[in-house]
């Protein structure tokens, strides 16, 4: 191999910088690590692949890190996914590089110079195909096929990361692998005022924080339709969410999610559900899928997941038919996320996964769950009218109408208790507002959450205004 002779360091000893003479140490590094790993029967993975090159300096925290940064729109890393063989499938390659160096260096990852990367990639291997050359597009297919967006039920929304849906859907045609569901955020809300974005101000702060509005069916364009978010962006020091969006790469995090998915050993749908209601969520499913509880694949990978997983997977799809514009790897409330980290600024969660999934999966018991899939599958019509009002509102900034959206009620055992409520949202208002005076303390921060989490008597406007902030509506 061409190169080879330049000399690798280690890189824990290695100085990183943000240069091409260091990328093209990368490269050959990679490609011999590459080897390494194969004759040593390993994974040639970005997980083993920093292990091999910090050691002991290499964390949980770090691999995930990078793995959250090299994701994007078009693919995404777990940590656990095979790299291709860098000197002739270049591209992932790139990602974790660039991901790993923005790490590494504590740089936005748009500050690393990629034509550096990529001029080096021609150094490294000079035999192989320039980066740049003849890119090819990814292959595009129907939303429907690809992807569950995240669809509204009578607990809240769960996001199903592309990867893993796709293959649920692909049963239809080709043997299922393992799928996870990565539970990200919950509700919509609403607000009395025509404004999404808050400054909350006084009561001993040096300076202002702000809250965000966020409905995560949205589209990343609508973010600039927001006044002033821009100019916030640029201004805090810090953004925080309701998860922080690395924790739910973390291998743990994501089997707490699943297993609160999961009905318990030798439970399966088929069990809890009667003849008729089963008949009645086959025809549902046929008719959304092509696909129903007939078919041993489906049956053999659905029917283990509790009844509220279902609902919640079934009205993504049920919303995908209706928006197919959505992409669900870039997403409205991960955006402000991905924004800072490329800043190089910190990000947190006011909830860790774990409570994410008990509060969204565990709160209710599995007839209670049953109900409400089978008033899903029951009032299809109603649901579809509501989910469209409610995003509808959302784009228009009316709060108003998005809140009376989401209190749409059918008057009988399929709405929301006040008890579930409070569980989904108001409690969780008032923890977070035992946390946010600390964090607007420490940092001017944004803070974005579910819009649903703003409004009313228990919302978080209200909230901060009873503990002495100032909290007014941004508009300009």
């Amino acid at each position: 191999m061409k190169g080879s002779h330049l000399v690798i360091s280690h890189l824990v000893k290695m100085n990183l910088a943000n240069d091409k003479e260091t990328f093209v140490q990368l490269w050959l590094r990679l490609e011999h690590t590459r080897r390494l790993l194969e004759a040593q029967h390993k994974r040639f993975c970005i997980r083993n692949v920093l292990k091999n090159w910090f050691g002991a300096k290499c964390n949980e925290d770090f691999i995930w890190e990078v793995c959250f940064q090299a994701s994007t729109g078009e693919r995404t890393f777990t940590g656990w996914d095979e790299l291709p063989p860098p000197m002739h499938y270049p591209r992932k390659n790139r990602e974790f590089l660039r991901a790993m160096v923005s790490v590494k260096l504590n740089i936005g990852i748009r500050k690393v110079h990629l034509p550096a990367l990529d001029a080096a990639y021609s150094i490294a291997f000079p035999d192989s195909t320039p980066i740049n050359v003849n890119k090819k597009k990814e292959k595009t297919h129907d939303d429907l096929l690809n992807v569950l967006k995240t669809g509204m039920g009578f607990v809240g929304f769960t996001t199903i990361r592309m990867s893993y849906i796709k293959r649920l859907l692909n049963i239809i045609h080709k043997k299922m692998k393992k799928i996870i569901i990565v539970t990200l955020l919950a509700l919509v809300s609403a607000s009395s005022q025509a404004q999404l974005l808050y400054k909350i101000s006084g009561n001993g702060l040096k300076e202002p924080s702000y809250i965000v509005g966020t409905y995560h069916l949205a589209k990343i364009s609508f973010v600039d339709s927001i006044p002033g978010i821009r100019k916030v962006m640029d201004e805090c020091q810090q953004t925080y969410c309701e998860v922080r969006m690395q924790d739910m790469f973390i291998p743990d995090s994501l089997a707490i999610i699943q297993n609160a998915q999961l009905m318990p050993e030798g439970t399966t749908l088929d069990k809890i559900l009667s003849a008729d209601e089963m008949t009645r969520l086959n025809a549902y499913m046929k008719d959304l899928l092509g696909a129903d509880m007939t078919n041993p694949m489906v049956a053999e990978q659905l029917g283990k997941f509790t009844p509220g997983a279902i609902s919640v997977q079934l009205l993504l799809v049920h919303y995908m038919k209706k928006d197919k514009g959505f992409d669900v790897n870039n997403q409205f409330d991960t955006y402000f996320q991905k924004e800072a980290i490329a800043q190089g600024k910190d990000i947190g969660g006011l909830e860790t996964i774990a409570f994410q999934a008990k509060v969204l999966y565990q709160g209710k018991t599995l007839e209670r769950q049953k109900e409400g899939l089978m008033c899903q599958v029951d009032n299809a019509e109603f649901i579809d009218k509501m989910t469209e009002a409610v995003i509808q509102a959302f784009y228009a900034q009316n709060l108003d109408a998005m809140k009376a959206a989401a209190d749409m009620k059918m008057h009988n055992g399929c709405d929301a208790t006040p008890e579930e409520e409070a569980q989904l949202i108001y409690d969780r208002n008032a923890d977070w507002l035992t946390k946010m005076p600390a964090i607007m303390k420490q940092k001017a921060t944004l803070f974005a959450v579910g819009a649903l989490h703003l409004v009313g008597e228990k919302g978080v406007l209200n909230l901060l205004r009873q503990a002495g902030y100032t909290v007014e509506g941004v508009t300009e």
